[in-house]
Parts: structure tokens; C-alpha cells; sequence
């Protein structure tokens, strides 16, 4: 059976532990907290994943495999970009 469950994104770069198979569902602010929601199998076995939040005009970092978009966002006047690093 499958849940939806809120992840606290903790930083820009962030390692966030979500079962194996995990579907990102959304991507926002909660008061002052970046949060990804993701349906998960709470039976699965964690690994960790990596995101990454990049302003407007930010340079996009060199990585070992792919960044997916996942959902961008306004904060007051900053415009930010938040990735998956998917591995190669």
C-alpha cells in the first residue's frame, strides 16, 4: 500500500532518504520550509537521493549524471529552481 509523506528539503544541496521507488509528487514552501511530498511504499528499504536549488542566474553546477526539474517557485523577489541529481 502506498502513502503520500512530507520530506523537509533541508538545504540547497540536499541528501533527502525516501524508500526505493518513491514518485515526487510536488515541490513548495511550507512557512519557511522547501518540503517535497511524494507518494512512497513505507515498506521499502530508504536510499538517498539528492537535490539541488538554484536561484535565477545561479550557475548550474557540473554533475556526475542529469538534473531533472522538478518545480520552481517565487520567494518575495527570488526566483528559485529546484532539481533531482539523477545518477548517470
Amino acid at each position: 500500500m502506498s502513502v503520500i509523506y512530507k520530506y523537509p528539503i533541508p538545504s540547497p544541496d540536499a541528501m533527502v532518504a525516501l524508500p526505493i521507488g518513491a514518485e515526487v509528487l510536488h515541490v513548495a514552501v511550507q512557512g519557511t520550509q522547501l518540503c517535497l511530498w511524494a507518494r512512497v511504499f513505507p515498506e521499502n528499504k530508504s536510499v538517498q537521493r539528492r537535490f539541488v536549488t538554484l536561484g535565477t542566474g545561479h550557475t548550474i553546477p557540473d554533475e556526475e549524471g542529469h538534473l531533472v526539474h522538478l518545480t520552481t517557485f517565487l520567494d518575495g523577489p527570488f526566483v528559485w529552481h529546484v532539481f533531482e541529481v539523477k545518477p548517470a
